[in-house]
């Protein structure tokens, strides 16, 4: 009998998602705000966050770490802050947005920017995604859509750093050929660069 290890790996991410995503679910509002402030009290150890860099993160949904008071923060130290919007290709591009101005929402309810203007991928300073999980050598788990990986798959940003709460750590992750590595990720507690391996 031969193994699949695509499959397996597929099979492994799969079951590893539906853990962590009930232990995020799991979290109490109270704690959830909580965390989303501590997460923009240490978003100035970010590398690249400096006045007039591009940093683009998300619209929180399913539980995620919400990026809002991060981004008022870096608003307020004048970066330059981008959102995504999710293309017909399933691709994801990244315009500008003021923290406190509308979202329209696309066809998963999640709110979008109007602004036109998309900013190249390769132009931003740092850009935030949200995690289902990682590991200390900057496995990023996500949803399991793609949107991140098509995304990234030819151009990245100077520093990719996951937002993730504590909670969503482990050991080790499957890792496919095309998942690109994040360069760290920030939780309530603060920076986690990536861990080269032993």
């Amino acid at each position: 009998m031969t193994t699949d290890p695509e499959h397996d790996a597929r099979t492994a991410k799969a079951a590893i998602r539906r853990q962590l995503r009930a232990a995020r679910r799991a979290l109490p509002r109270a704690s959830r705000e909580a965390a989303a402030q501590q997460l923009a009290a240490h978003a100035p150890a970010l590398p690249g966050w400096r006045a007039g860099a591009r940093i683009a993160a998300y619209v929180a949904a399913d539980g995620e770490l919400d990026p809002a008071p991060l981004l008022a923060a870096a608003s307020a130290d004048g970066l330059l802050v981008y959102l995504p919007r999710v293309g017909d290709d399933s691709a994801l591009t990244f315009h500008p947005w003021v923290p406190g101005d509308p979202l329209l929402p696309n066809r998963y309810g999640i709110g979008e920017p109007a602004a036109s203007g998309a900013l190249p991928v390769d132009a931003l300073d740092v850009l935030c995604l949200p995690l289902v999980g990682f590991s200390v050598a900057g496995t990023r788990l996500g949803m399991g859509a793609g949107y991140y990986d098509r995304t990234l798959a030819a151009s990245r940003p100077r520093l990719l750093a996951g937002l993730a709460y504590d909670c969503q750590a482990v050991d080790t992750l499957p890792q496919e050929p095309w998942d690109v590595p994040l360069d760290g990720v920030l939780t309530e507690t603060g920076w986690r660069p990536r861990r080269a391996p032993a």
